[in-house]
């Protein structure tokens, strides 16, 4: 998908969502895992 990116620093990542159509809105999951363990935040995109 050319309309999502997902950027890496050292500290962080970043997801980025540019909508191109209805169907880029709706829910998405950002899930990190590491070695101490797992965190997912779900969210929403509305129009």
């Amino acid at each position: 998908y050319s309309n999502i990116k997902i950027y890496n620093t050292p500290s962080a990542s970043y997801l980025e969502v540019t909508p191109d159509s209805e169907n880029d809105f709706g829910n998405y999951n950002c899930t990190a895992v590491n070695r101490i363990g797992q965190e997912s935040l779900e969210f929403i995109l509305v129009q």
